[in-house]
């Protein structure tokens, strides 16, 4: 996506020679979050909403988790990618490993409102992801509308689109993605903050050190973790994860084709 502003990505201490994000301090992200409203607008083409939705809607999946079997529990989102070699001929799902604890198996319901079994093929706690193969699909290549990666991580002051199966608490206090239809929220990359910095519960075998993107406002609504960030384009710049209702989170891309590059790679 065409920055109009490239100096000010390159004078910018926070990014690097290419104005990618890197992380920085809790001071100097608030002392940014200022420069950054009061600079970006007018800078950046705005986001096609409408578009985007259209394009990404398909890809999302529901994963639902249940009490005894048979009580709704929790409930998060997930999406069909592909690795930068897979060119888009399989069924894996990326969600962030918190919504389904890494389980060996989850029932997802896609977009079309049928429900499927997905073996879990990938774990990757340290970087809070999990990859999911989808069974019993006939035509991968078209039935599952994966999204493609992005090029690079999120830009300073880039927008971005997060995508969940939004929805309510349920009677338990989880966010439930309840929605019939995904949801979305604009907002703006701002930077990366190392995870041990972020106020929120971790999780077993996290690795505390890795950068994690920060978006504003919060835009990681009930039922959105596991979700993709999109660019402008639709192409993923990372996975929802958490929110504080002030700024949202997600995991990196870097990561994500990581972890769908070494799936391919050892097939």
């Amino acid at each position: 996506m065409a920055d109009s502003s490239p100096d000010r990505a390159n004078d910018d201490k926070l990014s690097d020679d290419k104005g990618q994000l890197s992380p920085f301090s809790l001071t100097e992200f608030f002392t940014h979050y200022l420069k950054v409203q009061s600079s970006s607008k007018g800078q950046q083409s705005p986001l096609n909403a409408a578009e985007i939705m259209e394009h990404a809607a398909p890809s999302m999946v529901r994963f639902d988790t249940y009490l005894l079997g048979i009580i709704p529990y929790t409930s998060g989102s997930g999406f069909f990618v592909a690795s930068d070699t897979d060119h888009l001929h399989s069924c894996e799902i990326a969600t962030a490993s918190h919504v389904n604890d890494s389980a060996k198996s989850a029932w997802v319901t896609t977009h079309d409102g049928t429900v499927h079994q997905a073996i879990l093929e990938k774990s990757d706690k340290a970087h809070g992801l999990d990859i999911y193969q989808l069974q019993g699909v006939e035509h991968p290549d078209k039935d599952c509308n994966a999204l493609t990666l992005a090029s690079s991580e999120p830009r300073v002051a880039e927008p971005v689109i997060a995508i969940g199966a939004a929805g309510e608490k349920n009677i338990f206090g989880f966010g439930g993605a309840t929605a019939k239809e995904p949801k979305f929220h604009v907002g703006n990359a701002v930077g990366m903050l190392k995870r041990d910095a972020i106020e929120i519960t971790f999780e077993e075998g996290e690795d505390m050190a890795r950068p994690i993107v920060m978006t504003i406002p919060d835009i990681a609504a009930n039922g959105y973790s596991g979700g993709p960030l999109l660019d402008n384009g639709g192409k993923v710049k990372g996975v929802t994860t958490a929110g504080n209702g002030k700024l949202s989170y997600q995991e990196s891309l870097e990561f994500l084709r990581s972890d769908l590059n070494s799936i391919h790679n050892d097939k």
